[in-house]
């Protein structure tokens, strides 16, 4: 394996840390069968697309085939998970945790984030996508905004760690996970005043980048990306239902077990 080789845990779980912890079908949105399979299937072929990944862990809260990727039971604990996952990526320096449930993500698009992360020599990253790229690539899908200074952006469905770093502290990987869910408020923490520049539509990516850094004590990166797949996760009904008529699917399809 490579020095400073890339892993990816992949996490068909309840919660997966992006977005709210949803059930579809009975089963975690990661497990529910569109055109035939899992969606999580779907994201482990565009891993194995990806060049610059070594390695694919897949922490998953059902059995089953997960396409002959190494496999940990889910203990139900977010952190526990991920850090399950870290572990088990071995000699891999840096990891990308992704959801089962981005139907759409593509192998270029998990490497431009890996590229752009590298690039930044930093401990953690959070790419975003801008609206209008979210929109543009599918129109008939929602996803919630942040008014920053560099546009209308949503938070994508990615995270890049450092693994040392989170192995080593594992008491902020689920710190990590949950201030990436609403950057917002990660600066405000840092700074209570930030509140009126985030209403005005002024508080840039720096800031959010320089407010994780210090809550954390780590290197942040905000990447923005032309990665529409990488942002677009299955958590609602009304997302399913848009997925199966994207994948040609015009009746039910049955959910994993």
């Amino acid at each position: 394996m490579k020095p400073h080789a890339v892993g990816v845990v992949i996490l068909a779980t309840r919660d997966t840390g992006f977005g709210d912890a949803a059930r579809l079908e009975a089963v975690p949105s990661s497990l529910v069968a569109v055109a035939g399979e899992p969606l999580v299937h779907r994201v482990i072929r565009a891993v194995k697309e990806t060049p610059e990944v070594a390695k694919i862990v897949v922490i998953a809260a059902a059995e089953g085939e997960f396409g002959g990727e190494e496999k940990f039971a889910s203990t139900g604990s977010l952190g526990e998970d991920i850090l399950t996952g870290l572990v088990a990526l071995g000699d891999c320096a840096r990891a990308v945790l992704l959801p089962g449930d981005i139907a759409f993500v593509t192998g270029a698009e998990i490497g431009a984030f890996v590229a752009a992360a590298l690039a930044r020599d930093v401990q953690m990253a959070y790419p975003m996508v801008q609206r209008s790229v979210c929109e543009a690539a599918f129109p008939d899908l929602r996803r919630s905004y942040f008014r920053l200074a560099e546009g209308e952006l949503t938070g994508a469905s990615a995270l890049y760690l450092d693994v040392p770093t989170f192995v080593g502290n594992p008491e902020i990987i689920s710190q990590a996970v949950e201030l990436r869910r609403e950057p917002w408020r990660l600066a405000l923490m840092v700074d209570p005043t930030v509140l009126f520049a985030y209403g005005a539509g002024r508080l840039s990516t720096a800031y959010i980048e320089a407010a994780a850094e210090k809550a954390l004590g780590v290197r942040t990166a905000v990447t923005i990306l032309e990665a529409p797949g990488l942002a677009t996760d299955i958590q609602k009904p009304v997302d399913l239902r848009a997925a199966r008529a994207r994948l040609g699917e015009t009746g039910p399809s049955p959910a994993v077990s």
